[in-house]
């Protein structure tokens, strides 16, 4: 019979363990430079010790080596068996200051050349968008003293949608108001000669025809073919609606044109979609015939011990949970400094390497982008493929050529017969050009495309040059057709 029992081994092992100081520069590695501000704002609120230095005190009031340094007539504790714990935290805060005061982290400078040398940021603030049932309620107060129909005109704005299409019906409406549906309706079509032109519209169609009346009422075709061919004209068959209208296909081509020029949803004029505004993390500038590249550290806030702390641990009289609360923060203050300059470096270090892989580019344009990798730039740098995905996250580039995310510069490699891959942003570059130049009566179809590419030297099948066509937004050859 098989007998259990409970046992005791004792054995070693390794394992890697996630320090708190490994965790702090991981996460911080991966923040962009607008989230890295917020962070480093974060940890001045939960560390006491650290403070901002004011911008009219950078130059004078910067702490040094001095100021940290144990002063004579602070106690020693009495016990003897507390001596050496208290001797060595004492030798390890001293230590702590006089590395941490070396430290000076260049933040942002407001000031920009004018009268006054400061910038006006109200004047450069983007005002909010009016919202689009603040916007309609004030046409209609403008439009309407009747109580009744302002009352209906609510009713009506508020069920609009973000489209800016009246997405209930003329029935709820007399129901809910215990009005005639009459009334519903004529309050609807006040309500739709409001601007934008459109707004109120019931679906598509009712929206393309209410802007056509009031900009195009001398033309009936434009209003014929939206009533009974947009289906066509959304396929682009001009022919086939020529032939219904007895009109040339030209005719009809221009009139698709006005047509297509027209606002399909009239609440995009009220979009609550902020524009996102990007604060490149590096900045690359071109020295002599060479690529250099700077950390952009604009927004980072200038850091230093407090002056209050400093002075507390003079008088804390050896007391030493004080002392103790002061080396861990002092410690946790070295840990995010090192951190912060770990960061930058190895931003730098990335970037510095991807511009040099993308000189022409930077010199000639996206024809010349070359293939690159993660773990090209990984083994270039000496460093995990991991860390070189984190550097690229989220971070921008500020170039002669634009800002790129740093992602933008990796992209996988193309066969060509010049012995040296291309890039495939390169490649749909060549197809963006070529569709662009292309006769628009007989519009390159994709196996014509590939043609193209493979005397230019590029090597892909039809079904890839479909798929970056595709990427590219561009339709295909037979929407394409212009007659």
């Amino acid at each position: 019979m098989m007998e259990f029992r409970q046992t005791l081994v004792q054995g070693l092992t390794q394992q890697m363990i996630m320090t708190p100081k490994m965790q702090q520069a991981i996460e911080m590695l991966q923040l962009c430079t607008i989230e890295l501000e917020h962070y480093l704002e974060e940890q001045l609120t939960e560390n006491p010790l650290l403070e901002e230095v004011p911008s009219q005190d950078q130059e004078t009031d910067a702490p040094t080596s001095a100021d940290y340094a144990p002063t004579a007539d602070m106690p020693r504790d009495t016990e003897p068996k507390n001596d050496e714990s208290e001797r060595n935290i004492d030798e390890e805060i001293e230590s702590l200051m006089a590395s941490y005061s070396n430290y000076r982290y260049e933040g942002r400078d407001f000031s920009v050349p004018g009268e006054d040398g400061k910038r006006g940021f109200i004047e450069n603030t983007a005002a909010e968008p009016e919202s689009m049932i603040r916007n309609l309620l004030g046409q209609l107060s403008l439009s309407t003293d009747n109580p009744s129909d302002y009352k209906i005109g609510e009713w009506i704005i508020s069920e609009i949608d973000e489209r800016g299409y009246f997405s209930s019906s003329v029935e709820a409406g007399s129901q809910t108001l215990s009005v005639e549906p009459e009334e519903i309706e004529r309050v609807l079509r006040l309500v739709q000669t409001f601007t934008p032109i459109g707004i109120g519209a019931r679906d598509l169609r009712d929206c393309l025809l209410i802007q056509i009346e009031a900009s195009h009422s001398g033309k009936p075709l434009l209003k014929k073919i939206v009533q009974d061919h947009l289906e066509l004209l959304a396929k682009k068959q001009y022919p086939k609606i020529a032939r219904m209208l007895n009109i040339s296909v030209e005719h009809v081509q221009e009139l698709g044109t006005i047509i297509a020029s027209l606002e399909p949803m009239p609440g995009r004029y009220f979009s609550n979609h902020k524009a996102i505004h990007v604060t490149p993390d590096v900045i690359v500038k071109k020295v002599d015939d060479e690529y250099v590249v700077y950390m952009n550290d604009d927004g980072l806030p200038k850091l230093r011990i407090s002056s209050f702390y400093r002075n507390l641990l003079r008088s804390s009289n050896g007391n030493p949970k004080t002392k103790e609360y002061i080396r861990d923060k002092l410690r946790s203050a070295q840990w995010l400094v090192k951190n912060i300059q770990q960061r930058k470096d190895t931003i730098q270090n990335v970037a510095q390497n991807i511009v040099d892989v993308q000189k022409d580019f930077l010199d000639k344009g996206i024809a010349y982008l070359k293939p690159l990798i993660l773990k090209e730039i990984a083994e270039r740098i000496g460093m995990h493929e991991s860390t070189v995905s984190r550097v690229t996250t989220n971070k921008y580039m500020e170039t002669p050529r634009g800002i790129f995310e740093l992602k933008y510069f990796f992209s996988s490699g193309i066969a060509s017969s010049y012995g040296e891959a291309a890039s495939s942003k390169s490649v749909k570059e060549v197809i963006r050009t070529l569709i662009e130049n292309e006769d628009k009566r007989k519009p390159l179809s994709d196996q014509e495309t590939t043609a193209l590419l493979s005397k230019r030297g590029f090597k892909i099948a039809r079904r890839t040059a479909a798929k970056y066509r595709e990427e590219l937004g561009i339709l295909s050859s037979k929407y394409r057709r212009e007659y």
